[in-house]
């Protein structure tokens, strides 16, 4: 579950006001449990244009390609591309989520794989005007 809230501070970040009562009503909402409030500033959304983009078209055409599933495409890119680090025992490599990512995090990651998929199969992977009807 996701509650949203805004907030406004002043300059030195000490808490002015938030709506608490709307605040409220929804913490009211979740069952009895054990939960992580975690406080972190919204980055820019991606817009679903961008999201059916990349799922779309330069997954599903990259997929093809690779001869493989999305699912396994996108995990062999992420390695290929270095979107990943090692877990804190060094034994496990945890690949960045594509849903986590900023737009611009995103917009990075399309374009290595563009690249990558022109060097390697010689496949250009259409603009998102290009294929509006695929998206």
């Amino acid at each position: 579950m996701q509650i949203e809230c805004k907030i406004k501070t002043y300059t030195d970040k000490k808490l002015l006001e938030f709506d608490r009562k709307e605040f409220q009503g929804k913490l009211d909402k979740i069952k009895d449990g054990d939960y992580t409030l975690a406080i972190m500033k919204r980055g820019q959304a991606r817009t679903l244009q961008m999201n059916a983009y990349f799922h779309g078209v330069v997954m599903k055409y990259s997929a093809e390609a690779m001869g493989l599933d999305i699912y396994t495409a996108k995990m062999q890119l992420k390695d290929v591309l270095g979107y990943w680090k090692m877990d804190k025992s060094g034994k496990f490599a945890l690949f960045e989520s594509t849903a986590d990512m900023s737009i611009k995090r995103l917009s990075e990651f399309i374009e290595q794989i563009k690249l990558l998929m022109l060097n390697q199969f010689g496949l250009v992977i259409p603009e998102p005007d290009e294929v509006i009807n695929e998206i």
